[in-house]
């Protein structure tokens, strides 16, 4: 955590599994700890508390395909959607995906991989009807984060998943252009060829699927499978990844159509050395 504040992030993404409370009242605790860790590290160098944005993960429920109700303390203690009326279910009526703008140029997804939500159907269309907004309104840099990986760098636990996300939502990725997914659960650094349509980009230009969520935790020993064909590297190490997006504006601060954004992605290891990194442009 120390390591991912010095640079003053406007933000920090978690893509769940955050506390591992799954889902037992009792352990209320284990919330506790992680907000006075967060509170301790997560202060920029100039004294800022850093922001987050969070996707669901299986341990903030009782697992995948679980209900609203299964997600007791993650619900009550990120709205990450406001507007509800007042209810006894208000918490379950929240939904585990939203959208968010930074600045003029960046739109960041947080979806749900099925912990609580389909992946089809009302999620299918509003990551259509952000991305087809983000078109409309001239938004180059294009982000996702959610839990299980569509591209894992091991074997697929989830299948039923993975399929489903390839089927509903790269398709979307791939036709709106997104710059990276940052997918989670697997515990270990993975970096993929740009993929576009479902298949190894040939045009240089695709969708980066970044992961698979080690940050602060413990690694599992993963049995890492570079021969997938997606894959480009992958280690069994805790990181987290800086990205950095230079959008080019003009003087009167908006952007420069038809110019591209560059993106820097650095993985960062516990010692806080760039260990991988990878330059992008929309």
């Amino acid at each position: 955590l120390g390591q991912s504040a010095l640079s003053g992030p406007l933000f920090a993404a978690v893509g769940g599994d955050i506390a591992y409370d799954n889902a037992f009242s009792t352990c209320y605790r284990r919330w506790d700890r992680w907000f006075a860790r967060w509170n301790e590290y997560m202060t920029t160098p100039q004294g800022f508390s850093v922001p987050m944005v969070l996707s669901v993960g299986n341990h903030e429920a009782s697992g995948f395909f679980a209900q609203p109700k299964d997600s007791l303390y993650y619900n009550t203690y990120f709205p990450q959607q406001l507007g509800l009326p007042a209810s006894p279910t208000a918490n379950e009526d929240r939904l585990a995906y939203h959208a968010h703008r930074i600045g003029n140029s960046t739109l960041f997804m947080s979806l749900d991989s099925w912990v609580m939500t389909p992946m089809a159907g009302a999620q299918t269309d509003f990551i259509r009807d952000q991305l087809v907004l983000a078109e409309q309104q001239n938004v180059p840099v294009r982000f996702a984060m959610y839990h299980a990986s569509l591209f894992p760098a091991k074997e697929d636990e989830f299948p039923i998943i993975s399929e489903d996300g390839l089927k509903h939502w790269e398709p979307l990725f791939s036709q709106y252009k997104l710059a990276a997914a940052f997918e989670n659960h697997y515990h270990l650094y993975k970096r993929t060829k740009l993929i576009q349509q479902g298949k190894v980009s040939e045009s240089g230009h695709g969708t980066l699927y970044i992961g698979d969520g080690s940050w602060g935790i413990v690694s599992r020993n993963s049995a890492i499978d570079l021969t997938k064909w997606w894959m480009e590297t992958a280690q069994d190490v805790a990181f987290v990844v800086s990205v950095t997006v230079n959008a080019p504006t003009s003087k009167y601060g908006s952007l420069i159509a038809e110019t591209p954004s560059d993106i820097m992605f650095e993985a960062i290891g516990v010692d806080g050395e760039v260990f991988d990194s990878w330059r992008q442009s929309t």
